[in-house]
């Protein structure tokens, strides 16, 4: 039943995935063929037809036009400047000059977690061919001015950024629960929030979380201070997968022949089926 559960959940997991390609606040996107991004007055169009282009609302042309490579993995946009990985590369591409740069290049295809400031953060796999965990990414932070590449952490995904201290799980190849982490942004102060996360997202300064029991896959909800300190519970007894999380609502499926998307309203405990799955909050972070 277990295995069962899990392959159900892989396929609910590539459609939310999906979904964020239409996401409006979303920073973060990841790429798939055939789908846009909106934020504030761009879209980015990317087709295996026509690769990647950026479009300023109320013209028809794009501003930016690269052609499409299966090699292109990811994007951020941000601060009138696209940053995309590219063939083992982490390029820049100014908006307004149509500069483009490389800023950093690896030995395996990094991903793109985020941009702040003058600093880009990614996993890559380990540059070492024998290291044991195959699966387990680093989690690097390079200045771009400098070029300077600092290690973080070593096997850490699902990567979280708050106002003063990043988030991130060990790298998993399943959907079981992981340890959920706290950095701060030198890499420091290594602190564990709770273990069996299977989710988890940072708003208006308050960490949000979601954990698993490993013997009934049931799933419970909370909220605390970003240091993880004040752990409240917001809802419990979830027997299905919690996806999206905002301040008055929790999003979760239910998986079986006919999946079903609920909304629990945290106030009035009220759940109702919701026909879409809602990820207007959702964010990527890898």
């Amino acid at each position: 039943m277990k295995k069962f559960k899990l392959i159900l959940l892989f396929t609910l997991m590539f459609t939310i995935l999906s979904s964020t390609c239409s996401n409006a606040t979303d920073k973060y996107s990841k790429i798939y063929p055939d789908c846009k991004t909106k934020k504030g007055k761009y879209t980015i169009s990317y087709t295996k037809k026509k690769g990647l282009n950026l479009y300023i609302k109320g013209n028809s042309k794009p501003v930016v036009s690269i052609p499409y490579s299966p090699e292109i993995l990811d994007y951020v946009l941000n601060d009138e400047k696209i940053y995309y990985s590219y063939n083992k590369k982490i390029m820049q591409f100014d908006i307004s000059t149509k500069k483009k740069i490389s800023i950093k290049e690896f030995k395996n295809n990094p991903n793109i977690c985020a941009v702040r400031d003058e600093y880009i953060y990614v996993t890559v796999y380990p540059f070492d061919e024998n290291h044991e965990g195959a699966y387990e990414t680093d989690f690097y932070k390079i200045n771009m001015k400098n070029k300077e590449t600092k290690l973080l952490a070593k096997n850490a995904s699902s990567i979280v950024l708050a106002e003063n201290n990043i988030f991130y799980r060990p790298t998993t190849t399943d959907v079981s629960g992981q340890p959920l982490y706290s950095i701060d942004y030198n890499g420091k102060n290594l602190k564990k929030i709770s273990d069996d996360v299977i989710h988890y997202q940072v708003i208006n300064k308050k960490l949000y979380f979601v954990t698993e029991s490993i013997q009934d896959f049931i799933q419970t909800v909370y909220v605390s201070n970003v240091d993880g300190t004040d752990k409240k519970q917001l809802a419990g007894n979830i027997d299905g997968y919690v996806y999206n999380i905002t301040p008055t609502d929790i999003y979760y499926s239910v998986i079986g022949n006919d999946t079903k998307n609920y909304k629990l309203n945290l106030s009035t405990k009220k759940i109702e089926i919701v026909k879409q799955i809602n990820t207007n909050v959702y964010e990527l972070n890898y």
